[in-house]
């Protein structure tokens, strides 16, 4: 490995002399590992300088000022592209400027790994730095403390593991930074974006979306063929763009008949700050936000045109998350979706009961709140509920999912509904009912009433002596629980007749004491 001054070996950096064939004959003659400095000035190549074999190309860092590249390491006309081969190649303090016949300053593409560049600057035709997988798997590429100015597009990864880390796009037509998955050049040519981060990156004046991360497949509609998934956008802000953000694009895009638009997936964004040009949320699953900072009302609904199941989100701050904190009214039937927000009202129009939700979020905190006749919460084997069944008009629970099941942890009635139970079952288990209908048949052979933990349950308590067929003898109470008065009649009580027996718990008894009786007819 040596180190090679391209100016000492017949380059001329005057900005005029084409030096395309000279470079390329350096290139071709250094070996693998070898070194190229590029000394201040400025460098015209006719054609994009192509590197297939591993070089450190080293420049001094040049400064942007008013659509040029200045005081530094400047070529101009063509690109830097590195192909297959020139996997570990570094480029260091070098700005590009392209030519309108041109297109990229820094491209990366083929089957190589661990290229870098650091302290480069592009003024790009279209694209600053592009890193794609169309001809090959591209992987573990690293854009440190990076510019690019006034083209289409700034940076932009078609890759698994690129690193964009401290960039600017400003000024870019289109987009600042986009993580994109897409099959353009033909059905089985994918570039595949995965495990991508993009650390402390800054988008300013962007005419677009500031960051953009989308997923299409050019060619048939199967998701499956094109991945985009894993990616994260952290400590990243946007200033003054038409988008600062935008995740997915919206449910069935078909871009005008060129493609299928789907889902991006398992997303983070951490520490985004929107500092002008809204952010969107369009078409994601299990997108996970930690911590955002937006001016304007965020862009993130769950409906026909955008959907956003699994969405998670904390410490957001600013304006509105869009309708994620809204509450939200669930689809109509049994087992509806809680895929997106956090608070829901239900909406039935017939006799529903609800035993299971879908989409849950593993350690997530639902609120369901009962706003029609007709629904009804009950407990499962995926539901667990303190109490009885949740029901009637402004009535809510409050669950949280973990590990396949949905646990209480609050709830409010607006109605107490009763709970009926059988005169021969051993305890009664109130739950949040206040009014207890003990049926019993005539051949029934019930139990002592017996409630289990009174002293967690509402002072006031009425019970219901009934008969579901045939005359009968209404049980007694268990006395370890209720002081019962001598003259409390227990006579038979025909079919068609109830005994309606009041009772106040106290604390200090540790028991029921009786507060009003009645027989009255109830058919």
């Amino acid at each position: 490995m040596s180190f090679k001054n391209v100016v000492q070996l017949g380059v001329i950096a005057d900005g005029e002399t084409d030096n395309i064939e000279t470079l390329d004959q350096i290139i071709s003659e250094a070996e693998s590992g070898d070194t190229l400095y590029f000394p201040t000035g400025n460098y015209y190549v006719s054609k994009n300088l192509t590197l297939d074999k591993m070089l450190h190309l080293v420049g001094v860092k040049p400064h942007y000022q008013t659509g040029d590249l200045v005081d530094g390491t400047v070529i101009r006309g063509g690109g830097i592209f590195l192909v297959g081969g020139s996997t570990g190649t570094t480029v260091t303090g070098i700005g590009v400027v392209n030519n309108p016949d041109f297109t990229n300053c820094f491209d990366v593409r083929g089957s190589l790994s661990s290229i870098s560049f650091k302290n480069c600057v592009a003024i790009p035709v279209q694209h600053g730095f592009l890193i794609e997988s169309y001809d090959g798997e591209v992987s573990n590429t690293l854009v440190d403390s990076c510019e690019s100015h006034d083209g289409i597009h700034g940076f932009i990864s078609k890759a698994l593991r690129t690193t964009f880390v401290n960039c600017l796009a400003m000024g870019m037509s289109n987009l600042g930074f986009g993580i994109i998955s897409d099959n353009i050049p033909a059905k089985n040519s994918i570039g595949m974006a995965i495990d991508n981060k993009l650390i402390g990156c800054r988008a300013v004046n962007v005419h677009g979306d500031g960051f953009m991360q989308y997923r299409r497949n050019y060619y048939e509609d199967n998701e499956g063929a094109v991945i985009c998934n894993a990616n994260q956008f952290i400590g990243c802000s946007g200033y003054n763009c038409t988008h600062s953000l935008t995740l997915g694009e919206n449910v069935g895009n078909t871009g005008w008949g060129k493609y299928h638009a789907y889902a991006v997936s398992n997303t983070l964004v951490a520490g985004f700050t929107e500092y002008g040009g809204p952010v969107r949320f369009l078409y994601t699953t299990n997108l996970t936000i930690a911590g955002l900072f937006i001016r304007n009302e965020a862009v993130a609904k769950q409906d026909e045109v955008d959907s956003n199941i699994g969405m998670v989100a904390s410490g957001v701050s600013g304006a509105n998350l869009g309708e994620f904190n809204d509450v939200l009214t669930l689809a109509n039937g049994v087992n509806p979706s809680v895929g997106f927000g956090r608070t829901f009202r239900t909406a039935n129009d017939s006799a529903t009961v609800i035993t299971d939700f879908q989409n849950p979020i593993n350690g997530q905190i639902y609120t369901i709140i009962v706003a029609d006749v007709y629904t009804s919460i009950e407990p499962s084997a995926t539901i667990k509920l303190s109490g009885s069944s949740v029901r009637g008009i402004g009535s809510s629970v409050t669950l949280r999912y973990q590990n396949g099941q949905y646990t209480e942890i609050g709830r409010s009635l607006s109605k107490d509904w009763g709970t009926q139970f059988h005169a021969t079952e051993e305890y009664l288990e109130l739950g949040d009912s206040g009014l207890v209908d003990l049926l019993q048949a005539s051949t029934d052979n019930p139990s002592a009433t017996t409630i289990l933990h009174p002293e967690l349950h509402d002072a006031s308590l009425t019970i219901i002596n009934r008969s579901t067929n045939g005359a009968i003898t209404p049980p007694d109470f268990n006395r370890d629980q209720f002081v019962v008065p001598d003259d409390l009649p227990t006579d038979v009580l025909p079919w068609g007749q109830a005994r309606i027996t009041d009772w106040k718990y106290v604390s200090a008894l540790g028991k029921y004491i009786l507060s009003g009786w009645r027989i009255t007819k109830y058919a």
